[in-house]
């Protein structure tokens, strides 16, 4: 977009025209820059939760595992056959079998679109907060908007306390002399893009 100076400073690029719906040139902002406002039509794609299922680690039997596994007659599930693949079968048979006895699993709900931080609490009090701010503004009462507010507050103070914990919890990682390398810098990369996003 042209201003009315001899260069041309304010432009709209694009390679896809038909995305574009509309392009306005502002008031100018100053002798030389008039802003250029673009409308574009788009699409987003918000990913849905869903259901995973996990191990529950902190419930292992370890001990029982072990033995087990120690105990298990592996010559006798590796040798029973000439052929490859049902020697690779019979042990991830016999594997999974005996991890499934000793370490449990549990549902989760994994939700792509929450924050790192983001818990039930806090989810519980936002779903909370919108029905109340709901409320207030279709019926304008004092009473209902000072509820709005306590448990807006709320949540902003159970948000920022997550956060700290959140990096508390990453800071931890990092500092344990046992943590494998590449474990390492992936939350080392997480803490880094944390910091620019929410702080």
């Amino acid at each position: 977009m042209l201003t009315f100076v001899k260069t041309c400073i304010d432009l709209c690029v694009t390679n896809r025209k038909n995305l574009i719906k509309s392009v306005t040139v502002l008031t100018p902002i100053c002798s030389s820059h008039s802003p250029v406002s673009v409308e574009i039509s788009f699409k987003t794609f918000k990913q849905h939760s869903f259901k995973r299922q996990i191990r529950d680690f902190k419930r292992a039997d370890y001990e029982g595992l072990k033995n087990q596994l120690n105990d298990t007659d592996w010559d006798d599930v590796v040798f029973n056959s000439n052929n490859i693949n049902d020697v690779y079968m019979n042990f991830v048979k016999t594997f999974e079998s005996t991890v499934n006895r000793y370490i449990p699993t549990k549902t989760i709900t994994v939700r792509p679109n929450d924050k790192p931080f983001m818990n039930n609490l806090i989810r519980n009090k936002i779903r909370h907060r919108n029905r109340i701010h709901h409320k207030a503004k279709t019926s304008n009462n004092p009473d209902h908007w000072k509820k709005f507010r306590e448990i807006r507050n709320e949540i902003i103070s159970l948000v920022r306390k997550a956060k700290d914990d959140y990096k508390c919890k990453l800071t931890s990682q990092l500092i344990d002399k046992n943590i494998p390398p590449g474990k390492w810098w992936r939350i080392a990369k997480s803490v880094s893009n944390f910091e620019q996003s929410f702080c």
